[in-house]
């Protein structure tokens, strides 16, 4: 948020959806651009994905976490979230198999981070449960939700869930 307020000029969005879109934004695409941290069609790692792929394999990800109830996922486990999203993401799949668009997802997006090696997690829970949230509301999965929303944890999902949906849904 320091960073989003800095990079505004002292103006930061002012509902949480806005602010999370901001955020991710600027971690996910603007950043690396800014900085001219790409050379040519490729970052320092061989990978450059635009933000919507990044943001579709983030949601994977941060989706099983929340389904699973965990903070924290092995990187094998990541690999084959990732590979089961990159047939439908054919830019994203040309540059890497999921070990190597992982690893960029991991050193350059800012969400992710190795606690220990061979673990994967956000670096703060707020964004996974906000992907999460959208991840759902995107398959439809407000049975899931609904069950869920009397758990302490899924707070934040259903919440989030909520500002992601239509109205329709949301009701």
């Amino acid at each position: 948020i320091c960073a989003l307020h800095r990079d505004r000029r002292g103006y930061l969005p002012h509902g949480g959806q806005e602010l999370y879109d901001a955020a991710l934004s600027m971690l996910l695409s603007r950043r690396d651009e800014e900085r001219d941290m790409f050379t040519g069609a490729s970052g320092h790692d061989g990978v450059r994905l635009t933000e919507l792929p990044q943001i579709q394999l983030l949601q994977r990800l941060a989706y099983w976490l929340v389904r699973n109830n965990r903070v924290e996922v092995d990187r094998e486990r990541a690999e084959r979230i990732v590979a089961d999203v990159l047939p439908s993401l054919p830019a994203a799949a040309r540059q890497g198999d999921a070990s190597q668009i992982l690893r960029h997802l991991v050193v350059r997006s800012g969400l992710l981070r190795e606690p220990t090696p061979g673990t994967v997690e956000f670096v703060h829970r707020t964004f996974q449960d906000y992907l999460g949230a959208k991840a759902a509301v995107e398959d439809g999965d407000f049975g899931l939700l609904v069950r869920n929303a009397g758990e302490s944890q899924w707070a934040d999902v259903i919440r989030m869930a909520a500002a992601h949906a239509r109205p329709r849904e949301r009701a």
